[in-house]
């Protein structure tokens, strides 16, 4: 078994491996390995304001300078004939970059585009259940078709 868990620290933790109940009563004894590694967190940028009414919120991928998606910016949709996605500006984490999508098929989710509010350059890629979206060549979104459609 493979558990990846997020923590804050500094903080005392206990982990206490144990038997299922029926072989800890026949004696039963089982060999383990614990590895711990302490990996860099993800940066988390959260919403301060957005839409007060919407369908879903969360978080999705996204990096600023390179497509590594390597932290996370709060989200907020709504949808609708086109769907507007509020995220937090991974450049300016003080801002939202309001993205909208468009002229989308759930059932050929590579249909549709991206157009963001306040003008700048959008392009988007689809990538397995997701689209790439890049801004202005510096800001990298990852929005699962869920965002979008729901489910």
């Amino acid at each position: 078994s493979v558990a990846v868990i997020n923590v804050t620290v500094p903080t005392t933790y206990l982990i206490r491996p144990y038997l299922f109940r029926n072989a800890a009563r026949e004696g039963k004894t089982a060999d383990y390995t614990l590895w711990v590694d302490i990996l860099p967190g993800r940066k988390i940028h959260r919403a301060n304001g957005g839409p007060t009414k919407y369908d879903a919120s969360g978080y999705c991928d996204c990096s600023s300078g390179d497509p590594s998606l390597a932290d996370q910016c709060e989200f907020r949709v709504t949808r609708g004939p086109i769907t507007e996605i509020w995220m937090v500006n991974v450049v300016n984490p003080d801002e939202f970059r309001i993205l909208n999508f468009k002229d989308g098929s759930q059932q050929d989710p590579t249909k549709g585009h991206f157009t963001v509010v306040g003008g700048g350059e959008v392009s988007a890629e689809r990538v397995d259940d997701s689209w790439l979206v890049t801004v202005n060549g510096r800001e990298f979104y990852s929005i699962f078709d869920a965002v979008i459609w729901g489910g």
